[in-house]
Parts: structure tokens; sequence; C-alpha cells
């Protein structure tokens, strides 16, 4: 099966890039404007995957193990923050906040790394508040950002589980029966290691860099069953009923998103309102909101309070290091601008691999850390502020990623076809409010700052059942 796929996606590369070439051949002899650097992005791109397996690159099964390895980049990259800042960063920190200087402005700004005796009086290391102050903040940070993260990777999203599945569990249930010949009650933490299948890492459905996460059938099933309480439906996942599903089709839907459950043509099973069929790791994952490369894995109704705290953590940790190192950041900007131009500044920056083995052995300058941290640390804290405040957006409306977008296609469709007339915007019967969505998203205020996974509680998500009965 594997190799199949493999031939699949060489087949695929090979008639991508015989479609390139002729379609840039055409191009090239042709009268209207030839764009070379669209034209050389798009040869390069089908030209590596054809090499990729025409020298034998592909036995590397780079295409199967990528995405599992994402994660263990993002996790080696935060280590290395946290580890840049107490090998060399610490000092910035250190001659900005450890050492008492005078308080005319004529004496600010003179000091040259803080090693001016005659302006400045240094302060005993082992007795400065604000260094050890950093030092637990950046530790705490970076240790919350890697629980959070790591929790999202491994934690299920909520999955109703394919029929295929749940006839093995079954089979697997009943094989353990007839072995335990003596009726007794065999020890369920034993039949769960034997008869439970794993998730697979390489297949995006949690866990990386060969570590895969244990599918725990009960727990799914529990975590269904709960979500159909809270919906106010008495079904249970697995049943392929289309006549229901039929029936409920027949009626009108007027609430966003839809209360009502849909049925999965791809797993043909029955699945609760807002499930939805994700195409990367096919399955189906309740509260859907989006499949994340960075987590390997979905992000849905079980592990998203751990997603938006990665999130949370992760702006937290940004901006902190920012405000830390600004000031020196820019000072060093100012006297390269003024000696011999603002380019050079970035100029003499050394090699990444110099950079790497420098920061392992401590030797590496501080300026040096502090010019390559800074700007990553900016540009990552600008990106990941609007992403955060996207999704604080979707909280408060009671929205998922996916939702949100099928809501602004809706008033998009209906603007172009009546334009004259007003959007009307359908009730949503999983809100109960901001204030109330925003507990439901994070789970108890005291919780969020410790490392503590909270389960999904009834109230999330909340359906106005009482608002549906007339209807």
């Amino acid at each position: 099966m594997r190799a199949n796929e493999e031939d699949r996606v060489r087949q695929k590369c090979e008639t991508n890039w015989h479609k390139t070439w002729a379609a840039f051949n055409a191009a090239i002899r042709s009268t209207d404007d030839f764009h070379a650097f669209r034209w050389t992005l798009k040869l390069l791109k089908s030209g590596i995957c054809v090499a990729y397996f025409k020298f034998g690159l592909s036995k590397l099964k780079l295409h199967i193990f990528w995405r599992s390895w994402v994660p263990g980049f993002a996790i080696v990259l935060i280590a290395a923050i946290v580890a840049s800042y107490f090998g060399s960063l610490r000092g910035i920190v250190k001659e900005r906040w450890c050492y008492s200087c005078p308080t005319p402005a004529s004496s600010v700004g003179t000091i040259e790394g803080g090693t001016d005796d005659n302006s400045c009086s240094r302060v005993d290391d082992s007795w400065c508040r604000w260094l050890l102050f950093h030092d637990a903040v950046v530790a705490y940070l970076g240790f919350m950002i890697i629980f959070y993260f790591v929790s999202a990777c491994f934690r299920s999203p909520g999955v109703v589980l394919a029929k295929d599945q749940q006839v093995k569990d079954n089979e697997t249930k009943e094989s353990s029966s007839m072995i335990n010949t003596n009726n007794k009650p065999l020890n369920n933490s034993h039949a769960q290691r034997e008869c439970i299948p794993k998730w697979s890492a390489k297949d995006s459905r949690g866990g990386f860099c060969g570590i895969d996460p244990i599918l725990n059938i009960a727990r799914e099933e529990f975590l269904v069953q709960n979500y159909n309480n809270i919906a106010g439906l008495s079904g249970t996942n697995g049943s392929n009923t289309n006549n229901a599903n039929s029936k409920k089709k027949q009626q009108n839907q007027a609430t966003f998103p839809s209360s009502r459950e849909t049925f999965c043509n791809k797993c043909k099973i029955k699945r609760p309102p807002r499930c939805h069929h994700c195409s990367v790791c096919d399955r189906c994952v309740l509260q859907f909101d989006h499949h994340c490369v960075w987590l390997n894995n979905c992000v849905g109704y079980n592990n998203y309070r751990a997603f938006l705290l990665t999130l949370f953590y992760l702006n937290l940790g940004c901006w902190y290091g920012i405000c830390m190192l600004y000031r020196p950041f820019l000072e060093a900007m100012h006297t390269s601008s003024n000696d011999r131009g603002w380019y050079y500044f970035f100029l003499e920056l050394p090699l990444l691999s110099t950079v790497f083995f420098s920061i392992l052995g401590g030797t590496m300058e501080k300026e040096i850390i502090n010019k390559l941290v800074f700007p990553f640390l900016f540009a990552i804290g600008l990106i990941q502020a609007v992403f955060f405040g996207y999704h604080m957006l979707y909280v408060v409306s009671a929205l998922t990623t996916l939702e949100y977008k099928i809501l602004l296609d809706m008033k998009f469709k209906q603007v172009m076809e009546y334009p004259s007339s007003s959007y009307f915007n359908p009730p949503n019967p999983f809100s109960r409010g901001w204030a109330q969505n925003l507990q439901n998203a994070f789970g108890p205020i005291s919780l969020i700052f410790l490392p503590i996974q909270v389960d999904p509680k009834q109230i999330n998500p909340t359906l106005n059942t009482s608002d549906l009965k007339g209807k």
C-alpha cells in the first residue's frame, strides 16, 4: 500500500514537470510578457520534486516522515532561544538591570557594556534580584510553551471513530473474553495495551519524531457521548442510519453553526454537530477547527485549550524578550549606522553553523546573539499576535476557524447575489456571550498559569437547546 502511494506521488511529480516544461517553452516563445522570476520558481519546484525520486532521495522517506518532524523542529527552536538567553543574552540583562548608574542626563548612555566604573557601580550578581527575576520568568515561559505545545501534539482532538475501527475493537474485546476461561475480570490496563492500536505520527495524527500517540478507543467514545449529551442528542457514534439523517436535512437550518447531526460519506458514520472530516489525517474530528502542521495534529474539541494556551504563552515569551532586548538592539544598530551604514549591521553576522556551535560552547558574543534573536522574536511576535487575535475573535463568537470562514463565504455570496439587501446574521446556538465563551475555551482562570491539562467540561460547547425546541 505504501509502495503504491509512492508510485502515485512519483508519477504526479513527473507529470507536473512535463506540463510545467511545456508551458515554459510556450511562454518563452510567446509575444506576451515573460515573468522570469515566476517561471524560475515553478521550474525549481517541479524540478526538485522530480530529482527527489530520480536520484534515490525517496529512500529517506522524507515525503512520508517530514510532517512528524516539524513539531520536533519547533521544540528545538524554542529550546535554542531559551538556551541563548542563559548562554549569552543573560549578560545583556545583567548590564541593564544589575548596575547602579547616576541619574543625570549627561551620564546616561555613556556606558559601553556597563563597564565604566567612573559612572556606574556594579552590584553583586548573587544579590541582583532583577537578574533572578528575569531568569525565573524566562524559564517559566519556556517551560509553559513546550508543555502546552506537547500537550496539543499528543492530546486527541476528539475523534468520531470509523466503523471499521469499532469492528476491530469489538473483535479484540470478544477475543479477550474468550481467553478468560476462568470467568474472572481481565486487567483493563493490560488488555488496553494489548488490544488498542496506535495512531501513527507520520500520518499526521498526533505525536512527532517517531513517537506515536496511543488511541484510547474508550476515551474517544466517551468524548463523543459527552458531546452528544451536550448537544441534546441521544444517538451514539458509528450508527450508519441514512433515514434519520435525511429527516434532519428536511428541517430548516435557521442557525449557524447547525445543531443537527451530519453524515460522513468517507467514514460512513453519523456524527454530532460541528464535526468535520479532516482531509489530512483522514478522520472526523469533533468541533474541528483546523489541521495544524506545526502540531502534526488536528485542533478540535479536546485539545483546543492546549492550542490556545500555546499561542498565549508564545506571545508572552516573544514580547517579553522584545521588551528586554529592544534597547541594546537599537543602540547597536545606531552605532553601526553612524560608522559604516545600517546594512553592515546584518552583513557582519556569522554563518548559522558557527552560531549554533558557538551557542553550544558558550563562546558566542552576546551582541551577535542579540542581532539574531531580536529580529526573530519580533517577526514571530507580530505573526503570533495577529494569529492569536483572530482566534480570540473566533472564541468570543463561539465559532471555529472553519465555521468563521464558511460564515464569511455565506455573507460574500449573499452580498454578490443581493447587493441591495442587508445580510441576515443567523443566530449561534452554541454562544452564551463573550465572557462565557472565553471561559468555555480557556477553562478556569486560576488554572491558566499552571501546567495542568483540563478536560472539556459539559459547558463547552454550550447549546441553547431551550431556544431550539420551538423550531
